[in-house]
């Protein structure tokens, strides 16, 4: 005769590890929260950004099988996921900024703002739709209120006009919308409406790993091969003319200084041919904080010249000469930003010839010469403590320097005359060398990029910036 022993049922769990409406829910607005509120800190702003998406990402995910409207919830969702890569990837590089300024940028942005709005229109209908089908009676006026409020956001960014009061009322009413969205989800978990059943290919600690790996070899790949201007480096090979000997003896003796005489193009040796006087003013600058792996401290000397060209009519060629001794590490972008004497009196205007220049550098007894990267003159908008917002428009040079060899250097020159000859209104030109002290910076900036948005002076990192000026009275 056989024995049957009856096993008892297994205690239920403390925890049931079965998703319902209310966590998945909450997992959505958290998404919601932390996608949508941007912070203009730098690197945080993009990691909330990231983190909003994924949590949006693996909730719709969840119930996209429920209606129609939630799987669009879904749908828009993966591209946005789909192009936060790329856009990682390009915010590692130095054409990030570039873009956004851009036509392209602004679509882009247009685009992202779109796939925002309609995923929370998409999610009003979908909550009504599921109102219906679970037969709560919680209201989901909530979920269309959040897609009144992002359009009442973007309109008040557009007009400019929000304030910090308005911000604190928007930031109430988001708050309300997405508390009064987790309610309507605990009445639909209380009246036991279960989730749809779905069979996901993939684990969501294993799309998060995924999603965080592409993003991060972007990223990567941006840092390796985007982070430097692509510089037209030639060897200087052709020896100076007697005329050019000439030129250079006379300007000798007027006190031109040979450490930037030997360094003009022969255009700009031509141009002073016949020079009466020359001004010299120099300026070095010493960065203990960044010395080099040999104990040497790199110093950074920069020369600002004025030749007179001529008396009858008056005309003066400005030179602004930089020049590295013990070169520091280079590691990305550098920036020599000019406020020519013609920008703040109308007494001085500018030559036909616009503001040009070269850079230089020494390697192995080889003298290596290459044209800017870019040289243009750019406007600008930056907030100033004491004046506020604030519009300049100056010239930046901006370029890349070699790791290798040594005596790195450049220079920009333009001419100006006066718009009243016999009065004596001074000379003064003003110049910025912005250089890049550390590599690691997300999203990455430009040495001028950074000139641009806040033209702070001092030492620091990922930038420091040195200023001096030539002041004289001709």
């Amino acid at each position: 005769m056989e024995n049957f022993q009856v096993i008892p049922d297994a205690p239920e769990s403390r925890s049931d590890p079965t998703p319902n409406w209310q966590t998945t829910m909450t997992q959505i607005l958290w998404g919601l929260a932390l996608s949508t509120l941007t912070l203009e800190i730098p690197l945080l702003q993009e990691l909330l950004s990231f983190l909003g998406l994924l949590l949006l990402y693996l909730g719709f995910r969840a119930i996209r099988r429920e209606n129609k409207w939630l799987f669009r919830c879904y749908v828009f969702t993966a591209v946005r996921c789909i192009a936060l890569v790329p856009m990682f990837a390009l915010n590692a590089t130095i054409f990030q900024n570039q873009f956004y300024t851009s036509a392209l940028g602004y679509l882009t942005n247009l685009a992202s703002m779109f796939l925002v709005l309609v995923t929370l229109f998409s999610l009003w209908r979908g909550l009504l739709q599921l109102r219906k089908a679970s037969g709560v009676k919680a209201s989901t006026r909530a979920a269309g209120g959040l897609v009144v409020w992002y359009v009442g956001l973007t309109l008040l960014s557009v007009v400019g006009v929000i304030g910090l009061f308005g911000f604190l009322v928007l930031i109430i009413l988001y708050v309300f919308c997405l508390y009064r969205i987790f309610r309507f989800s605990q009445a639909v978990t209380t009246a036991g409406y279960p989730l749809p059943r779905l069979r996901a290919w993939l684990s969501e600690g294993r799309f998060a790993l995924c999603f965080t790996g592409c993003i991060l070899v972007g990223v990567a790949g941006g840092f390796l091969f985007f982070h430097s201007y692509s510089m037209d480096w030639m060897l200087l090979s052709a020896p100076p003319s007697s005329q050019e000997q000439e030129i250079k003896e006379k300007l000798r003796d007027l006190g031109f200084p040979d450490t930037v005489l030997n360094d003009l193009s022969m255009e700009d040796l031509q141009d002073c041919q016949g020079a009466q006087q020359v001004v010299v003013d120099e300026y070095t600058r010493s960065f203990e904080e960044h010395t080099t792996s040999d104990g040497k401290v790199p110093q950074l000397h920069l020369t600002g010249i004025g030749v007179q060209l001529s008396e009858e009519p008056e005309r003066w060629k400005l030179i602004h000469h930089f020049q590295w001794e013990d070169s520091p590490a280079f590691y990305g972008t550098e920036s020599f930003q000019l406020t020519p004497a013609y920008t703040n009196t109308s007494y001085w205007i500018p030559a036909e010839d616009a503001v040009h220049g070269r850079l230089l550098y020494d390697d192995n007894g080889a003298t290596f010469v290459s044209p800017y990267a870019r040289l243009e003159k750019a406007s600008y908008t930056y907030d100033s403590i004491f004046w506020g917002q604030q519009t300049n428009s100056d010239w930046f040079a901006s370029f890349s320097l070699p790791r290798q060899g040594s005596n790195h250097r450049g220079y920009v020159a333009y001419s100006v005359f006066p718009t009243s000859p016999g009065e004596t209104v001074w000379i003064d030109s003003w110049v910025q060398y912005t250089h890049q002290t550390s590599r690691f910076q997300y999203p990455v900036l430009t040495a001028t990029d950074h000139q641009q948005k806040s033209p702070s002076l001092g030492a620091g990192r990922p930038f420091s910036t040195v200023q001096t000026m030539l002041q004289f009275a001709p």
